[in-house]
């Protein structure tokens, strides 16, 4: 089964009715996309333009990695049966890691009691969706003043 499609600038995979690409975008970064039900557009709404210079994608059975300058992103293909919902299942999560190998963002892993995924798409009056993305967030990482109720404890 072949997950991917690469492109000299990109990397795109589709399942479950989803789109994602990755692809590199300005230097030492990447744009990354996420549709439901139909083609990912290219329409210049980023906010550099797509200056990339030539990055590296490998691509084996389930992963594919694309680096651009000091960022990295692996993709990983999953597909299976699953006991939980009873029907077959494909997804494909992100992770991003530094010049050093550090692993900077990880989209949570599908599973758990409440089957959650990293990308969840809610569908929106007029045909169109939201996209929430989920990470996982290191344990010794602190963040504070994003918003949160105002009490004692900060994080």
């Amino acid at each position: 089964m072949r997950y991917f499609d690469v492109h000299p600038d990109k990397v795109v995979w589709r399942g479950d009715g989803e789109t994602l690409v990755v692809e590199a975008w300005g230097p030492h970064s990447l744009r990354v996309r996420a549709v439901r039900s139909g083609p990912v557009l290219d329409t210049d709404f980023a906010l550099l333009p797509p200056r990339a210079s030539g990055p590296a994608i490998t691509v084996d059975e389930t992963t594919a990695t694309i680096s651009n300058g000091r960022i990295t992103a692996i993709l990983r293909a999953s597909a299976g049966y699953s006991e939980q919902v009873e029907y077959h299942t494909v997804g494909c999560a992100v992770e991003f890691r530094d010049a050093r190998g550090r692993t900077l963002l990880r989209e949570r892993d599908r599973g758990g009691s409440l089957n959650l995924a990293g990308r969840e798409f809610r569908p929106r009056l007029g045909g169109d969706y939201s996209l929430t993305a989920h990470f996982e967030g290191d344990p010794d990482e602190k963040l504070v003043g994003m918003g949160q109720y105002q009490q004692a404890i900060a994080n």
